[in-house]
């Protein structure tokens, strides 16, 4: 609880807590204020017990003040704190998109493998390609947030994967990797750019200017590293990324639609949950 507290008074002191965060913290302070200067302060319902003074005496009574303060205080510190956790936690639990398609996280540390799919394609004409089957790909991976080298009020989270990718042998290898917006369900990818994909995200009455870029490097024993780097408002707390199962038929699929050309949901892409596959979610919290 102590953490908790001092965690949500250094927010407020640096800046980065919210509007209703802010309130508590000087809600909660003003409570704690008028508990310490006077425990008989309105609305604590303390009283004198008659019988008691007839039969233990003014004296006795004291002792029982002294004792019913006590009680009072503990009572009182129990249930203000008891109060401001629910509305805190009540206050964080945003109903997102992410929860109302029942996904849940992968704990990074725990990932060691996905399935995907090998395919080939003719030499002849490299433009017909097919899949020749399912192939289980190491990989380690690991996110991270960082203010370094961001503008002011901006921070970056950046996932970082390395790949085996030699159990792919001279075949070719498919995998699906995108990040996206717990809240809405939005992938970080503008039609009109390429490279660094630039778009705002709204949500809650707030928008969220959002920058994602990548980049890849093979080395000579087909390990295969890649970064992808989310720029976003350090107050912004929704990147997720998706990692899993692809084919060429489905690349080739997304290729030849209007998805190409348009801002969209992760849910509305070929590479999804809902085409019986596995896939995996991962934040930097693992929340």
């Amino acid at each position: 609880m102590q953490d908790f507290g001092d965690d949500l008074k250094k927010r407020v002191e640096d800046g980065t807590a919210n509007k209703n965060e802010v309130a508590q913290y000087n809600k909660l302070g003003r409570a704690f204020y008028h508990l310490s200067i006077d425990p008989y302060y309105p609305g604590l319902s303390t009283h004198e017990i008659t019988e008691m003074s007839n039969r233990y005496g003014e004296r006795e009574l004291i002792n029982w003040k002294l004792k019913m303060q006590f009680t009072m205080k503990k009572k009182m510190y129990v249930t203000l704190l008891t109060v401001f956790i629910m509305v805190l936690t009540a206050c964080g639990q945003k109903d997102d998109w992410l929860s109302k398609q029942g996904i849940t996280i992968t704990d990074q540390n725990s990932f060691k493998s996905f399935t995907s799919t090998i395919y080939r394609y003719e030499k002849e004409d490299p433009s017909i390609s097919y899949t020749l089957g399912e192939v289980e790909i190491p990989m380690d991976l690991s996110i991270e947030e960082t203010t370094k080298d961001c503008e002011r009020g901006y921070k970056k989270v950046i996932l970082t994967t390395h790949m085996d990718i030699s159990v792919s042998g001279k075949e070719g290898l498919v995998y699906y990797i995108s990040p996206f917006d717990r809240y809405t369900g939005t992938e970080f990818f503008n039609p009109e750019q390429n490279h660094a994909y630039e778009l705002t995200i709204e949500y809650d009455g707030k928008e969220y200017d959002i920058t994602s870029t990548e980049g890849t490097k093979l080395d000579e024993d087909m390990m295969l590293t890649r970064i992808i780097t989310v720029d976003c408002p350090k107050d912004y707390d929704g990147t997720v990324f998706e990692v899993g199962y692809a084919t060429i038929e489905m690349l080739n699929e997304y290729k030849e639609s209007e998805l190409r050309h348009r801002i969209r949901r992760i849910d509305e892409m070929p590479f999804y949950i809902t085409n019986g596959h596995q896939y995996y979610y991962f934040t930097v919290d693992n929340r």
